[in-house]
């Protein structure tokens, strides 16, 4: 049996409502600086290895786990955070004013739209996790990978046996993303027995402890 350990990142700025430019850039806010911490202290094992994001949140909710257990972490860059809308067009615009834009993207139901040049689709996002899943039994047993709620969540979803090829699978995947939403550094463990066959078990006693709520979930 393998288990592969997924974590979502700890609370940052733009999840807390602000304003944000480089996505890449967006920060912790001191909530999530805590829950990174908090949960370095819970996470009662060594990994074999640590991969993150390049964004910095999920590296910066990473350190303070490979500070305690002295690993060093790699980055993979197909793991980061969808990117809904262009950064140039919502440069410096609150949660509040980019929500409308989001629900507009995801009510178009069109997998291949993208809100600008530089952001991706829909079609885009579900064929950069397809990759990193179709590699999965190549990572070592007891590997914990720290990313993003929405890029975890369509994982899940394909690692369920659920279609992202059309308008009417973006509008059911966003409905359970919305339903079912990811707080801040939640931790799930993926099992195989099986090469390429996938069970998904979400860490209750690891949430309880970080006392989280929802209110920090991903909406975009």
């Amino acid at each position: 049996m393998k288990t592969i350990f997924i974590v979502r990142h700890g609370q940052s700025t733009a999840n807390a409502g602000q304003a944000s430019n480089n996505p890449a850039l967006i920060p912790l806010t001191a909530t999530g600086v805590q829950q990174a911490s908090d949960l370095a202290q819970l996470l009662h094992w060594r990994a074999s290895s640590v991969i993150t994001s390049h964004y910095e949140r999920a590296k910066d909710t990473a350190q303070p786990y490979c500070d305690r257990w002295q690993i060093e972490p790699t980055r993979e860059p197909l793991l980061h955070e969808f990117v809904t809308l262009s950064p140039a067009l919502v440069k410096d615009q609150d949660m509040a004013t980019r929500m409308p834009q989001v629900n507009d993207f995801w009510a178009r139901a069109d997998v291949n739209y993208r809100h600008g040049a530089d952001s991706e689709s829909f079609a885009d996002l579900s064929q950069r996790v397809a990759r990193v899943r179709q590699t999965l039994d190549q990572y070592q047993d007891g590997s914990m990978l720290f990313g993003h709620g929405l890029w975890f969540a369509l994982l899940i979803w394909q690692m369920q046996g659920f279609s992202t090829d059309d308008g009417h699978a973006m509008q059911a995947f966003r409905r359970r993303q919305l339903a079912l939403p990811m707080s801040n550094c939640p931790v799930h463990r993926l099992r195989s027995s099986v090469p390429g066959e996938w069970s998904v078990q979400f860490d209750d006693a690891i949430y309880r402890a970080l006392h989280l709520t929802n209110s920090d979930a991903p909406r975009e």
